[in-house]
């Protein structure tokens, strides 16, 4: 084999080789493309549902309240007037729209679960918040789960409409008994004895501004007697660091 056939052979193989290589790199480019659509599309798709969820939250939270569990149409819509009252900024209309909400979850029972399901927390005074849910519970709630056994869920009571009769300017004392703290005297170490003493507290009295609210509602079609049930109430509603809150409410005369 003389020279320029070795020659030529080599050239051969190189340009092979060269091929093969293109056409592994073509290959590779047009599976990088393909990849990167489908990535690009399942970026957009999760970009949406991310931005359904942002509405849905927006729906159902504003600044500061939460719509309750399951909530009913007349709940929505009390509470886009809430929303729209907070956004305002105007702390009468906030009063108002927050004992709307409250009335159309608590005296609801056609969207709860059972007794321990007590609506319209979300609107009371948060210190006494738990307090008012035991209180419920052992009686506006007491019967709620025999009702939903003997009636179901549908037939239950649902408020159909809430009316402010009367909004004016009001302050209350809320009184409490505060821990007090066992400090030692100075250059003292607190002693174990002291440690286990029985923790001792004072009586101390804030006093909030806010509004006395007045309203009275009534009850959809139900198979329940709501002869016995509230329809009117005065609401005191004040302000909480900036949150109005209910934390007094009693029958109207």
């Amino acid at each position: 084999m003389d020279r320029k056939t070795k020659i030529r052979r080599q050239n051969r193989r190189i340009n092979n080789l060269m091929i093969l290589v293109l056409m592994i790199l073509t290959a590779f480019s047009s599976v990088m493309i393909i990849l990167s659509a489908f990535l690009s599309a399942g970026a957009q798709e999760g970009e949406g549902e991310k931005e359904t969820l942002v509405v849905d939250a927006d729906r159902n939270q504003n600044k500061y309240y939460t719509i309750g569990n399951n909530p009913t149409d007349l709940q929505k819509e009390y509470f886009t007037e809430l929303s729209d009252a907070v956004d305002s900024g105007d702390k009468k209309s906030i009063a108002e729209s927050v004992v709307k909400s409250f009335i159309a979850d608590y005296f609801t029972w056609s969207n709860k679960d059972g007794n321990y399901e007590v609506g319209g927390m979300e609107y009371m005074f948060v210190p006494e918040r738990d307090n008012f849910a035991l209180y419920s519970r052992w009686n506006f709630y007491a019967d709620l789960d025999k009702n939903l056994k003997q009636y179901g869920r549908e037939a239950l009571i649902r408020i159909r409409e809430v009316k402010i009769t009367q909004t004016v300017p009001a302050t209350y004392d809320y009184t409490y008994e505060k821990e007090m703290e066992n400090l030692p005297e100075d250059g003292e170490e607190q002693t174990e004895e002291a440690q286990t003493e029985e923790v001792q507290t004072e009586t101390v009295t804030d006093t909030y501004e806010g509004y006395r609210v007045t309203a009275e509602w009534t009850y959809g079609n139900t198979e329940m007697n709501t002869d016995g049930f509230m329809t009117n109430g005065i609401f005191t509603v004040v302000d909480n660091d900036g949150r109005m809150e209910i934390i007094a409410i009693q029958k109207a005369e």
